[in-house]
Order: C-alpha cells, then sequence, then structure tokens
C-alpha cells in the first residue's frame, strides 16, 4: 500500500526526521548530514530505514514507504560519482561532449520513486555540475553550493515539507563542505 495519507505514521515518526538518499560522495553526505544536524534535523540513512521495516530483506519501494511513515521529508542527495558517455554511434553529429558525470544509477530510481510517493515531501538537492535527465526537466531543484544562499533554500525547502527546523546562531551556515569532490579524471 502506498503511504498517500499526512495521517499514517510509523513508530519512529518525527518532523525532526529527514530519510536522505545519496550516492557514493562520502565527504559530501557527512557535510549534508552536518547540516542537516546543525538545524536541527535527524538525517537518516538507506540502512536505518531498511531496520525499520521489520523485513531482514525488503524491497526498495517498501523502504521508501517505509520511511515516508516514520519521517517528515526525502532529501535526495544527486552527486557527480560517475562518468557516462553515450556510444559513438548513438550521439548527435553535433555532440561534443564525450563524458559527462552522473549521480549513480540507484539514485535516481529512488529519487524517481520518492517523486511518485510524496512529491510534497521530497526535495531534490544538486551538488556541482551534472548530466541532465530529460524525466525529470523542469523539476525545481536546490542547488547546493555551500554559500548562504544555497543552504538558506534548503533550509526553505525543509521547512516548506514540515520539517521542525531550526537556524538559531550561525553554525548552521557554515557546518560542512556542501560541495562535491573533485573528479581527479
Amino acid at each position: 500500500m502506498l503511504f498517500r495519507s499526512e495521517g499514517e505514521r510509523g513508530a519512529f515518526y518525527s518532523k525532526r526526521n529527514v530519510f536522505v538518499i545519496y550516492g557514493r560522495d562520502n565527504t559530501l553526505r557527512q557535510a549534508l548530514f552536518s547540516f542537516l544536524r546543525a538545524i536541527n534535523l535527524n538525517p537518516l540513512e538507506f540502512e536505518e530505514i531498511v531496520h525499520q521495516t521489520g523485513k531482514t530483506s525488503p524491497f526498495t519501494m517498501e523502504v521508501l514507504e517505509t520511511a515516508f511513515k516514520n519521517v517528515q521529508a526525502c532529501v535526495v542527495l544527486l552527486s557527480p560519482d560517475e562518468f557516462v558517455s553515450l556510444r559513438p554511434c548513438l550521439r548527435d553529429p553535433d555532440d561534443t561532449k564525450q563524458r559527462e558525470l552522473q549521480p549513480r544509477p540507484n539514485v535516481l530510481i529512488e529519487a524517481g520513486m520518492a517523486m511518485a510517493l510524496q512529491s510534497k515531501r521530497t526535495i531534490l538537492v544538486r551538488a556541482g555540475k551534472l548530466r541532465t535527465f530529460s524525466d525529470f526537466d523542469g523539476i525545481q531543484y536546490v542547488n547546493l553550493t555551500g554559500n548562504a544562499e544555497s543552504r538558506n533554500n534548503l533550509l526553505g525547502k525543509l521547512k516548506l515539507a514540515g520539517c521542525d527546523v531550526k537556524s538559531l546562531g550561525g553554525d548552521w551556515l557554515t557546518n560542512g563542505n556542501l560541495k562535491p569532490t573533485e573528479a581527479k579524471n
């Protein structure tokens, strides 16, 4: 059953809980978690939600359904984790891009599932330069740069999603380097 009702809550629910979907950039993930904690939120990882399902091997959709019962919002961190390119025979003749960066495929799939389940409580956060995705065209992202404006934008989206954020003091303006790890190739 898809969780659609705002009244249906799980045993672990809190307006401070935020489910974070992320890829392989662990430094960026840690920085995002640090930022979320600085604004009084409790970021949860995939494995933490897996345990809340009560199943040893749940399907990804079951994990996301459980997440939305127990969290107020979902933050999808789209980071430039992988190099991708079209095979030469499939490229347009005018296409000069040999390789582009994109998030891990599982992050894109989970982002799509989260948007389908709870688009009003899912926040897409883009860090760095990424290949565009036609199915996500037109969706508003938070472009994470680490500056005060992007942090304030993310904070505003979390408030809009109903999270119990607190931005007292200035730690939230500086906690965590919210820029993707530089690609070496």
